[in-house]
């Protein structure tokens, strides 16, 4: 039977995506992207991911932040 295909690490690059996205200096912890712009991360698998074997979907979800200066 086959092992089931499991992330063991997601590294969002927080430092360098906020600093690329002018975002580095807010007070809010988390990781703060700007719409439109490209942004880096990697996810670290139990075994090697095939592409002919696996299909990935990856599903971001967003907060409006009101009191953020635009």
């Amino acid at each position: 039977m086959a092992t089931k295909l499991l992330p063991i690490d997601i590294d969002m690059y927080m430092k360098k995506n906020m600093e690329e996205h002018s975002t580095i200096y807010y007070d809010i912890q988390g990781l703060i992207l700007r719409r439109g712009q490209p942004f880096l991360f990697t996810i670290t698998f139990n075994q090697d991911f095939h592409t002919d074997k696996y299909n990935l979907s990856v599903i971001f979800k967003s907060q409006t932040w009101s009191n953020f200066p635009n």
